[in-house]
């Protein structure tokens, strides 16, 4: 008769260590994982702690860490950050952030609207959208990359800020793009379907911008927004009517210390009286003055394509020898 105690056989227990050993590693990543977000969220409060100390103020109200098994987020229902030496406060809504378990370099995020901001040279500004993402390529010291994007964005000048308030443009789809270039800060951004709340027929314009900020990193890390000592390489810095008529500029610029402007633009114009009209439609008030300095294109014998360079001496704008306009001090 068989014995009740007979030996588990070889291919059952092979079963029954590959279970346990599995089982183990399991508890073994919950454990690592809950390891790794305990350090992200420590040093996240740390990072708020330390700004809190540093003379500025900023919150991740409800700071937590989500995601097992195969993410790990930061997660927060509001953002706050204040840099009252540099004249910085915004807020927004809950944050949303997450990078995969298996490549944690790359951080993708969602943050939901309103958002208020304040910078110097702005109005203070209300800020509402449909969708809003993030994306962050990590690396040390910087980040290699920063990306924005939306849909439906919206600004509008807030409340009570002096006279003027109501919406100013949206955007039914806008990038940012931002990476270190040494000291220097490389940005990027094209927008489309942008409409000037001071249009009266609505005329949409899409653009690219594409400019390097001298000692850009530097001014990024200091939350510095005050343009007074700035200087910039644009790359490119094009507006297109969807009518007709676009406008594409190329140059360096700098902003001295009186916050007056130095450069020389290059500037290639494409339908110069579409796109006229289509700026004078949006801006009214200044219609003479774009009529004006849309017509000092020099035609460069290739139909409805001009070119005009433009200088900059102390604010001062000129065509050649003859002063356009004056740019007040930043």
């Amino acid at each position: 008769m068989p014995s009740s105690h007979q030996k588990t056989s070889g291919p059952a227990k092979r079963i029954m260590m590959l279970a346990a050993a599995i089982v183990a590693a399991i508890a073994l990543y919950a454990i690592g994982w809950h390891f790794v977000t305990g350090k992200i969220t420590a040093r996240a409060d740390r990072a708020i702690s330390s700004a809190n100390a540093g003379g500025q103020r900023a919150s991740c109200e409800n700071l937590e860490a989500r995601g097992f098994p195969f993410r790990i987020g930061i997660f927060c229902d509001s953002v706050l950050y204040e840099n009252r030496n540099a004249g910085v406060f915004v807020t927004a809504g809950a944050l949303r952030s997450a990078s995969q378990v298996y490549r944690p370099a790359l951080v993708r995020g969602e943050i939901d609207p309103p958002a208020h901001l304040e910078i110097p040279g702005l109005v203070p500004l209300d800020l509402t959208w449909q969708w809003l993402g993030a994306s962050m390529r990590m690396s040390r010291p910087l980040p290699e990359r920063l990306s924005l994007s939306a849909t439906k964005l919206q600004a509008n000048i807030s409340e009570g800020y002096s006279f003027e308030s109501g919406a100013l443009f949206t955007a039914e789809k806008s990038e940012l793009h931002m990476r270190p270039d040494g000291s220097n800060l490389d940005v990027a951004a094209t927008f489309g379907g942008l409409v000037f709340s001071g249009s009266p027929g609505g005329m949409p314009f899409d653009g690219e911008i594409d400019i390097r900020i001298d000692d850009g990193i530097n001014r990024l890390a200091g939350a510095n927004m005050d343009p007074r000592g700035l200087s910039a390489d644009i790359r490119k810095l094009a507006l297109a009517a969807a009518a007709g008529g676009a406008i594409s500029m190329t140059g360096p610029l700098a902003v001295g210390t009186d916050g007056l402007v130095d450069g020389e633009i290059e500037i290639d114009i494409t339908d110069a009286g579409k796109l006229a009209d289509a700026l004078a439609e949006v801006a009214p008030a200044h219609a003479p003055q774009i009529r004006s300095l849309l017509g000092a294109a020099n035609d460069n014998g290739d139909g409805n394509k001009a070119k005009l360079t433009l200088r900059l001496v102390k604010g001062k704008v000129f065509a050649g020898l003859f002063p356009l306009a004056q740019i007040p001090p930043l």
